[in-house]
């Protein structure tokens, strides 16, 4: 009788912990997907990724580590804004040339509107979530562009933006996306590094 009253206490107990396990993993989902705009990184590392189909290794492998991640819903906001910025200018495009935002998209970018504001949603989208996961990285990883790799590359940036004059690109041009830039594109390097992408067709 004491056996198994014994039996019954463990069984008690080891269900409540389980159920209390639950429990927190639920209120942690909870709080990552209700509050939360930083994405919870998957794997990232060690990955085999084939580029077939893609328009460059980078994206591939990008897009293999995107699916891997977790995105809390604060960042839907995030890509809702965009996507609600990028069609305001759009449409001011078209108050520009005094037409309708469905001629203007029409005449010049040959599409109908509803297939040209699913290109839009879906390109914001996918932006928004890779930049959320390089800067994740980054955190992680402790990525960071120094000064030296800055000033290094901005003649580069400049040519790239069409500029010859160092003060006029510096005035025109935001500084800190400079930085955004060369910071996402080091993170690439790292993950290329980290992980093997075949080329397409082998």
């Amino acid at each position: 009788m004491k056996k198994s009253n014994k039996k019954r206490t463990i069984l008690i107990v080891v269900i409540a912990c389980i159920v209390v396990m639950a429990v927190f993993a639920v209120l942690v989902y909870l709080d990552y997907s209700g509050s939360h705009e930083v994405v919870k990184l998957g794997r990232y590392k060690g990955l085999t990724v084939s580029a077939s189909g893609a328009d460059s290794p980078e994206d591939a492998l990008v897009e293999a580590v995107v699916k891997h991640t977790i995105f809390g819903r604060a960042l839907k906001q995030t890509i809702e804004d965009k996507y609600n910025d990028t069609m305001n200018y759009f449409e001011s495009e078209a108050e520009y040339f005094q037409i309708s935002l469905e001629e203007h998209v029409e005449k010049y970018y040959n599409t109908n509107l509803e297939d040209f504001r699913k290109t839009v949603r879906s390109t914001t989208e996918e932006t928004v979530k890779q930049t959320a996961v390089l800067h994740a990285i980054a955190e992680k990883e402790n990525i960071k562009i120094s000064d030296e790799e800055y000033e290094t590359a901005l003649p580069m940036l400049m040519s790239a933006h069409g500029y010859t004059d160092r003060s006029q690109f510096l005035r025109e041009i935001d500084v800190e996306s400079l930085r955004d830039e060369l910071l996402q594109e080091k993170v690439i390097n790292y993950l290329l590094e980290q992980n093997t992408v075949t080329e397409e067709g082998k």
